[in-house]
């Protein structure tokens, strides 16, 4: 008996003394990125014989696609090396233990340059256990950070992507911030369509001119014709829990602008804004808000599910909070919802 004593102190001593090299290797995992010590395309990127379209199988590949894309020294639009091209995802991918970097990370000024600028086709795989904690002042997070959906070859998409369990943390932004598990900002012309994700975002910090959403934080179409709609979303669906200070929210949607369309889509997740900044915060079960300064907004045949909670503490603040859209932000051309509902409180 007293040798069994002996021996199970020894282990608890043993244990003890490789718990501190446990937690730091998990501390480790938690701070490496996917994108870290890639300096060439690595196993599961591969190219068609005309180089037009990319095949994607692995998370590494993914990254690479980051890499090339957030490259500071593409200096216009047709430089990006997305450029024309159609990217296939051709596996499930599981980005668990490591943070993402998004695709199309560009710093203010270079928004359409730094962005994803071909087509995207998911191809019906799943990426699952996309983890974001980010502290460096990114204004645009998700799976993609920019997308700029440009006409100039065609139309251009992106489709048939989900993204499952995704964990999205922000703290401040130096500009403006977007937010979004598929996408933090869209510009363009162009679609988006049968795309589903999940999981939860949460902004730590409360910043001026945030915009969060379940599936995007900014939709922002190109503008022209007023009667015209260039970015149209079609069959997505969020189910995404949104908490802390972003100053729009929206359970789909954190904004959209002018000429801008969304047809036959949901979203399930709760919205809980706390204390955010204060000037005039928006939370929607649907979507947060949205402009019609340059063009109509048609929302048609869309359903919000979650709750909608939005307190603060300041006098000074005026709140805009409603089961399917926060409120209209710049009310100057038409903003149409038809055959929409919302069931949350």
């Amino acid at each position: 008996m007293k040798r069994r004593i002996l021996s199970l102190i020894a282990a608890l001593i043993l244990c003890l003394g490789l718990l501190p090299g446990m937690v730091q290797a998990a501390e480790e995992s938690i701070d490496e990125n996917w994108t870290d010590g890639l300096t060439e395309a690595p196993d599961g990127w591969s190219e068609s014989d005309d180089g037009n379209t990319i095949t994607i199988t692995t998370p590494e590949a993914l990254a690479w696609l980051a890499v090339i894309v957030n490259d500071e020294n593409i200096a216009a639009f047709e430089d990006n090396p997305t450029f024309g091209k159609t990217v296939v995802l051709g596996a499930d991918l599981d980005l668990g233990g490591k943070n993402w970097v998004p695709i199309g990370n560009g710093e203010f000024g270079k928004h359409t340059i730094n962005a994803f600028v071909g087509n995207f086709d998911g191809n019906g795989h799943t990426i699952s256990h996309l983890t974001i904690d980010d502290s460096s002042g990114r204004d645009s997070i998700g799976l993609f950070g920019n997308v700029y959906l440009n006409g100039y070859l065609g139309p251009r998409s992106i489709r048939n992507v989900i993204v499952e369990d995704a964990s999205i943390t922000t703290n401040s932004f130096t500009g403006s911030g977007y937010v979004g598990v598929l996408a933090g900002q869209v510009i363009g012309d162009g679609s988006i369509s049968d795309c589903t994700v999940s999981g939860t975002i949460h902004c730590r910090k409360a910043c001026n001119n945030v915009f969060a959403g379940g599936i995007f934080g900014f939709l922002n179409p190109m503008t022209g014709s007023t009667d015209k709609t260039y970015l149209m979303v079609d069959g997505c669906f969020a189910d995404v829990v949104i908490t802390g200070a972003p100053l729009y929210a929206g359970g789909f949607a954190g904004y959209i602008g002018s000429c801008g369309k969304i047809i036959n889509c949901g979203s399930a997740g709760d919205i809980t804004m706390t204390e955010p900044y204060e000037n005039m915060p928006y939370a929607g079960g649907f979507i947060g808000s949205c402009e019609t300064m340059n063009g109509s907004v048609s929302i048609e045949s869309c359903y919000a599910a979650g709750n909608v909670s939005l307190t603060s503490s300041s006098e000074d603040t005026m709140v805009c909070a409603g089961g399917f859209l926060g409120g209209i932000d710049i009310p100057i051309n038409s903003a149409s919802i038809q055959g929409c509902m919302s069931s949350g409180d």
